[in-house]
């Protein structure tokens, strides 16, 4: 930010000012000894110039005291000896009178060509302050010649060198390729009806990076209507671009989103409607409608599951509420979680053998955790559940081991893998693998055990060979740290 000058003529204020400004009248009356041949030959030139300086130094009040000090003192000490008083001759009079008269002329001539460039000063400093801290970039291009002129801004906008002036097709390279047949256009339709034109751009920069810019330019004209010089101002308009790509990003993940979570609730709604119906149908013709009692306990089991599916895709999005409002919270438990494990696994044996697999246990025995229970059962299903429904057939295998600071549990099947650069985003809300498109779901369950972690302290990672396999690690801390708000990475050890 540059600083403002606001003085250009006047460095002296208060009382030291008009001195500073009378101070060459009195210099040329105190000299007066010394040099009378030259204030012979030339008194009103002299006067003149003292009292234009003065009104440059100090403005009107100056030169007017100036004016006064001269014209006394051409009457009282250059008077003609013929005359006791000095304005009774005619022509003294009519000299001082002109002296005077054309002094005061001086005077506020000067001083309002003084105060005219000061006040235009000043502006050009108010709008070179306004356009610094908009981040706005000032140019003007001579039609004639081509020749741009830059401010220091601009430069930087374009990410051009420390050069005043530049030529239209050597900027016009710069122009992202994509961009320049469209910038081309607008200027030559601005500078053709004469008005004022927007346009966004990107910039290509030195170190390979592209940058957007949002230019505009108003044609100033000549005394025959022809345009003669452009000017314009640029915008750095990167980030707002880059809010909008995260925007529109946000707003495909959230149709997307919507229409998988209409699918997913429609499923068991549908299926619980049929089943409701026939039973509705049973209770009021019995006789016509015989369900067995095996029937009749199938249809309120697959209801109750339904309930159960239905419960747990509500929860899920309840939960990513929670986190998304950091209301995520546990109840930790000094637990056996050996025991907490094994009786997991039993629970998701029906499960395993829906997938035609088995799920293999390898949990240390004795190792008792601070953990909420409710929370790591939620976390160990979601990543069992992913395994067994991405595995192939696979087994499944759940391990628990132990040191002196940390649990790590890890959840492994041999299926097709998951490449690299997936690894980060399979935590993120809404993400799902294409394998397993067709296999439903929110793509909320990686993100709720990541949240789950961190709300332990700890730290989910995933590593995978395609082809080989996948294997996801759950570090949990043994002793947590007291209720500090201390959250784990997300990120694997090193």
């Amino acid at each position: 930010m540059r600083a403002l000058h606001i003085r250009p003529y006047h460095q002296f204020d208060g009382f030291f000012r008009p001195l500073v400004a009378v101070a060459p009248a009195i210099l040329v009356i105190a000299c007066w000894s010394s040099l009378p041949a030259l204030l012979t030959q030339a008194p009103g030139a002299i006067f003149y110039m003292v009292v234009f300086i003065s009104v440059l130094l100090g403005g009107a009040v100056p030169g007017l005291t100036t004016t006064l000090i001269f014209t006394l003192y051409q009457g009282l000490v250059l008077r003609p000896s013929t005359f006791t008083h000095p304005f009774l001759d005619p022509l003294s009079t009519l000299r001082l009178t002109m002296f005077s008269t054309t002094s005061v002329f001086i005077v506020f001539l000067i001083d309002s060509l003084r105060r005219s460039r000061m006040h235009a000063r000043r502006d050009q400093e108010h709008l070179r302050l306004a356009l610094d801290s908009a981040g706005i970039g000032a140019w003007d291009l001579c039609l004639a010649t081509g020749a741009i002129t830059c401010d220091e801004e601009s430069r930087r906008c374009c990410g051009l060198i420390e050069s005043p002036k530049y030529f239209s097709a050597m900027l016009l390279d710069h122009v992202h390729p994509g961009d320049r047949e469209a910038l081309t256009r607008r200027v030559r339709e601005g500078l053709a009806t004469r008005k004022d034109f927007r346009e966004e751009f990107r910039i290509m920069l030195p170190d390979g990076g592209t940058r957007w810019l949002s230019g505009s330019g108003r044609s100033l004209v000549d005394r025959e209507g022809k345009p003669r010089t452009l000017l314009g101002t640029v915008v750095d308009i990167t980030p707002r671009k880059t809010l909008e790509q995260d925007l529109r990003r946000a707003i495909a993940v959230r149709d997307d989103f919507l229409s998988i979570a209409s699918h997913e609730l429609k499923t068991p709604l549908t299926a619980l409607k049929l089943q409701i119906e026939v039973l509705l149908a049973w209770v009021k013709n019995p006789a016509e409608l015989q369900l067995p009692r095996e029937r009749l306990g199938e249809l309120l089991t697959r209801s109750n599951e339904q309930l159960d599916r239905l419960a747990l895709l509500i929860n899920d999005l309840l939960d990513v509420t929670r986190a998304t409002h950091d209301t995520f919270s546990i109840n930790r438990q000094d637990l056996d979680a050996t025991g907490l494990l094994q009786d997991i696994v039993l629970s998701l044996r029906s499960m395993a053998s829906a997938a035609n697999t088995t799920i293999q246990a390898n949990i240390q025995s004795g190792v008792r955790a601070s953990w909420d229970p409710q929370r790591i059962e939620q976390l160990i299903s979601n990543l069992i559940a992913n395994a067994l429904k991405y595995g192939n057939g696979s087994a499944v295998e759940l391990a628990l081991s132990v040191d002196a600071e940390d649990t790590l549990l890890s959840v492994t099947n041999q299926g097709p893998g998951i490449a690299a650069e997936d690894f980060a985003r399979i935590f993120e809300k809404f993400q799902r693998l294409d394998a397993g498109a067709a296999q439903g779901g929110l793509g909320l369950g990686l993100f709720i055990c990541r949240e789950i972690a961190v709300a332990h302290q700890g730290s989910i990672w995933v590593e995978s060979r395609p082809k080989v396999g996948t294997t996801f690690f759950v570090k949990l801390p043994v002793h947590p740290a007291a209720a500090s708000g201390e959250m784990g990475k997300h990120e694997p050890p090193l």
